[in-house]
């Protein structure tokens, strides 16, 4: 797709994921791409309750860099979203965290652990770099693989992560209303701009729209935020063939 070429929706990446790592009960470890880890799981529900006290030690508005308890966070949780139950592993289903973020749990800060995290840190245990990022989730959702294979080649790839921030520096306008978009569902503002270009570069335009129920489809859904869209686009994609060459196609 040309630069000129405006779409509502985003490509799915194509992504090989190389051999299986490590096989959990729950989950297979994966790496598509050098430096990437990857937890595919077998089921969402699972994930979510596995995963939430290392994403949101991670990118939390309030929880970022602090210690707390599973009970804690979940009661926090049902209160901040009026909800009578803990739904947090419906409302995300995936997850991107740097390796320095698991240090803690590693180290004993976050005990007592649940059986979901330790299994996590076990498998990471078989990782042999000590600076990656590990992004999960859901076996079969390939829109989410995107995204989160997006936060990762972000992270780890220098020139491609300078050329994200090049486009996007040339549209503030309408960055300050897409940060509103992720203020309005809990992102912290250190992730506004990897996450405006993981929505914008592999779910287009309609990502922010499901992302902000404020988000308005007949004023704001204009010219340049669908030419923003594109040039992320065409970006990852620029980017992704030279990952995917170097991988073998995995055997499940």
């Amino acid at each position: 797709m040309s630069e000129t070429t405006l779409t509502l929706n985003g490509r799915p990446l194509p992504l090989n994921l190389g051999k299986v790592i490590k096989r959990s009960k729950n989950f297979n470890l994966y790496s598509p791409f050098k430096g990437c880890y990857l937890l595919q799981y077998n089921s969402g529900i699972v994930l979510g309750h596995a995963i939430f006290r290392f994403q949101e030690h991670y990118e939390s508005r309030k929880f970022r860099n602090t210690v707390f308890s599973r009970k804690n966070f979940k009661t926090w949780w049902r209160k901040n979203h009026k909800s009578p139950r803990f739904n947090y592993p419906t409302y995300y289903c995936g997850y991107n965290i740097r390796s320095e973020v698991f240090l803690p749990f590693f180290s004993g800060q976050f005990n007592p652990l649940h059986p979901l995290e330790k299994e996590i840190l076990e498998a990471l245990s078989y990782i042999p770099e000590t600076d990656y990022y590990v992004i999960a989730y859901n076996k079969g959702d390939h829109m989410t693989l995107s995204h989160e294979a997006c936060h990762a080649l972000y992270a780890l790839n220098d020139n491609y992560r300078a050329q994200v921030l090049k486009v996007l520096n040339q549209y503030k306008p309408q960055l300050r209303y897409l940060y509103s978009c992720l203020k309005s569902i809990g992102y912290a503002p250190h992730v506004y701009r990897d996450e405006v270009n993981a929505f914008l570069a592999t779910d287009g335009v309609l990502g922010l729209v499901w992302a902000h129920k404020n988000y308005d489809t007949t004023q704001h859904l204009r010219i340049k935020d669908l030419e923003l869209a594109s040039k992320l686009q065409n970006l990852l994609h620029k980017y992704a063939p030279r990952i995917e060459k170097k991988t073998p196609q995995a055997k499940l």
